[in-house]
């Protein structure tokens, strides 16, 4: 015998009862209550159904058109060699000074122009690894995407490594330079190696050794005719030239590479300037300080609210302005009251982009990039818009390229 739940007052009876012996309520009518109870529960769950097959609706076509503004919108970087990287979803092309798009976005990874070459990545090479190649400004690729590693072109040659080894290429793809175990890109001539015993050494195009460093000693590129040298496990440094003579000798602190002539030291903190003599010229009195470009260095000490500029005399300029970036190709963007300016090197202002744009960039190969909420674009040196891109979400990123002041001295 089983047992059935009255539905008018809870008590359970037999089911060959022929009403409820509590309330009295009747077999056809108990099972009819049933039906419309289940009935109101079936139609809850019917809209319940409903509220949430829509709010999935809404979230699908929410993504798939989130999906479809990050696949379609473009990313610029700034202009290098007369092209300038486009980043579409996870791949990149580049366009010209058009806004065309040149070279189809279609590499998983790509560096900038150089030299009229650019590096190129492919996850799908070899046995499924990655592996880096050059195209030319046409698009074609014009030296094989073989190598483990590959860096820009500088000065004729680049720095690669194939099956284990470093070494240097030239513009037709000819290993010229075998190293014994690591490099950097030549600059100014020379390139520092390091040898198969951890010697820092020089080497020139031919690849002839002209300068070798003691043991325990770091070497730095070349700039502005001398690279610097430090002690392993000491904070210490000194400056040779071309001949590997020591001009600058040994001092306690860090120091920077030349540029403008002069370079940033760092003595506990406390930064100021050399001369190629390593006269210190511009007293350590900054908290922070960026190489000279141009005539011009950003600096900042403990007791200033933002940086200002100096000139090569250690002279304050510009005060009136909130400087965000270094000078480049003879203009540097400023900040006045929340509107962007562009400077020139006497302090005039040649630019005003007002506060239409969200942000602006330094001027690369005459142009320079700037952002909108949605949009982002070029402009010439006389402010006029050259080309908008594509519609796209505003974020920030690693083509960013506001030079925010480090305590080492550097702006890079």
């Amino acid at each position: 015998m089983a047992l059935i739940k009255c539905p008018n007052c809870g008590r359970a009876y037999s089911e060959y009862a022929e009403k409820c012996p509590n309330c009295g309520l009747s077999y056809s009518e108990a099972d009819l209550k049933r039906r419309e109870k289940v009935k109101a529960k079936t139609q809850r769950r019917i809209k319940v159904a409903k509220k949430v097959l829509l709010y999935v609706s809404v979230l699908v076509a929410f993504c798939t058109a989130s999906l479809f503004l990050f696949t379609t919108s473009q990313h610029y970087d700034h202009f290098s060699d007369g092209m300038a990287r486009v980043k579409r979803g996870n791949k990149y092309g580049y366009i010209d000074k058009t806004g065309k798009v040149v070279i189809p976005i279609k590499y998983d990874y790509s560096e900038r122009f150089s030299e009229g070459l650019a590096v190129i990545q492919d996850w799908n090479g070899e046995n499924g690894a990655t592996r880096y190649g050059y195209i030319d400004k046409k698009g074609k690729v014009v030296i094989p995407i073989k190598y483990d590693e590959a860096e820009s072109f500088s000065e004729g040659l680049a720095l690669v490594k194939a099956n284990g080894r470093y070494g240097y290429i030239d513009k037709e793809g000819e290993m010229v330079i075998t190293l014994e175990l690591w490099g950097k890109s030549f600059s100014e001539g020379l390139a520092l190696v390091l040898d198969a015993d951890g010697r820092n050494k020089y080497i020139d195009k031919t690849g002839k050794v002209v300068i070798s460093l003691k043991y325990g000693y770091e070497g730095s590129s070349f700039h502005d005719g001398l690279a610097k040298v430090r002690t392993e496990g000491k904070w210490e440094y000194y400056f040779i030239d071309k001949t590997g003579k020591v001009v600058i000798p040994k001092k306690e602190g860090d120091a920077e590479d030349f540029s403008d002539g002069l370079s940033a030291i760092n003595y506990y903190s406390n930064i100021g300037y050399i001369d190629k003599r390593g006269k210190e010229v511009i007293p350590t009195e900054y908290c922070q300080a960026g190489p000279f470009r141009e005539g011009f260095a950003l600096v900042k000490r403990r007791t200033d609210e933002q940086p200002f500029f100096i000139d090569s005399t250690g002279k304050e300029v510009f005060r009136q302005y909130r400087f965000v970036t270094s000078f480049s190709e003879g203009l540097a963007l400023v900040d006045f009251f929340g509107q962007y300016k562009y400077i020139d090197r006497a302090g005039r202002e040649v630019i005003s982009c007002g506060n239409k744009y969200i942000r602006v960039y330094p001027f690369h190969d005459g142009l320079a990039r700037f952002r909108t909420k949605y949009r982002e674009g070029f402009i010439n040196t006389k402010g006029e818009v050259v080309f908008r891109g594509k519609i796209k979400r505003h974020r920030d990123d690693d083509w960013d390229e506001f030079y925010y002041l480090k305590t080492t001295g550097s702006t890079d």
